[in-house]
């Protein structure tokens, strides 16, 4: 048999066949484009969600005036920690706690004297702010050094999410809630 005795066919069936290939192409194409499309949808989605989730959570804040300074001194100001709920939902289970600078964690039994002082709130309602007296007699200066006493709080938003807000200011979602005492 050679090159010449092959029957190519019409010009219509050429036309079709290419037609064929061309239009399983496209339909790939489209399904591609679908699923990358599917995709994108779903990480928007989920940043929303976060962003959403996270939106109480970023309306509370915790912070110390009159805090000690590095070298012990106060002004003869109290020292009194504020809670400010600025969103537009209650939170619950709010607990703040005031640490010298070199105190452990929350839970670290080894060294009692490093505990944070526990300032139990409870419920804090939409827009309020909660101001507590730090007891003299818990601040010693021996452990005070820069930036002096810090602050931060636990809480569960009105989702029944449970957060802390750090000292540095950075928001870290929990499992559990807050311990109360």
């Amino acid at each position: 048999m050679s090159f010449s005795d092959v029957q190519w066919g019409t010009a219509a069936d050429w036309a079709a066949a290419i037609g064929t290939i061309l239009a399983f192409g496209a339909a790939l194409w489209v399904i591609n484009r679908e699923r990358v499309d599917r995709k994108e949808e779903s990480a928007r989605r989920r940043e929303e969600d976060i962003r959403r989730r996270r939106a109480q959570a970023q309306s509370v804040a915790v912070w110390l005036v009159g805090d000690l300074m590095p070298d012990g001194s106060n002004d003869g100001d109290q020292t009194v920690v504020k809670v400010r709920n600025a969103s537009g939902s209650p939170i619950v289970n709010c607990v703040a706690y005031v640490r010298h600078p070199i105190g452990g964690p929350v839970d670290e039994p080894e060294h009692p004297d490093h505990l944070p002082l526990e300032v139990v709130i409870g419920n804090l309602p939409p827009g309020e702010t909660l101001t507590d007296t730090v007891p003299p007699e818990w601040i010693d200066p021996d452990l005070i050094v820069f930036p002096g006493l810090v602050a931060e709080v636990a809480f569960t938003d009105s989702d029944g999410v449970h957060w802390v807000r750090q000292v540095d200011g950075t928001l870290e979602e929990r499992e559990s809630p807050p311990r109360m005492c």
